[in-house]
């Protein structure tokens, strides 16, 4: 059975890149972000003032989409470096893994994360962001 994220990037095989992988993908799906975005917070608005079932349903289903959309543009951008198919998934899978890897790395000691008054975590001393350098250089 395939992955989630091997249905995604095959999705886009299948009715996007057309063999022609090109920066233009990468524009469109940050239009389509900002798109399913509005559409996301509209649905939680919604739900605050109504607590109907289908708002809430239409978060969940907007957030499932942002994180599709995401997933292909971080898919079509090794695809538009001209990484082949097959590389750009694995590509994709190091990408999350570092991004994750990243994210576990706020907790402190103790387990714990700090947060700010927003209740965003906060990133400790010594924390340092994921990069993706080894995996593009050589391809711009």
């Amino acid at each position: 059975m395939n992955s989630i994220l091997q249905k995604t990037n095959q999705w886009s095989e299948d009715f996007e890149i057309n063999k022609k992988p090109n920066l233009e993908l990468l524009h469109k799906a940050v239009a389509f972000l900002e798109e399913e975005l509005q559409e996301t917070k509209a649905a939680l608005e919604s739900f605050n003032s109504t607590c109907d079932i289908s708002d809430y349903d239409g978060i969940i289903d907007g957030f499932a989409d942002i994180a599709f959309v995401a997933e292909n543009g971080i898919y079509k951008a090794f695809r538009a470096l001209r990484y082949e198919a097959d590389t750009a998934h694995k590509m994709t899978e190091i990408v999350q893994e570092r991004v994750c890897n990243a994210n576990d790395a706020k907790r402190t000691r103790n387990g714990t994360v700090m947060r700010d008054m927003n209740g965003k975590v906060q990133k400790p001393d010594g924390w340092t962001a994921p990069n993706f350098y080894d995996l593009i250089e050589g391809k711009l």
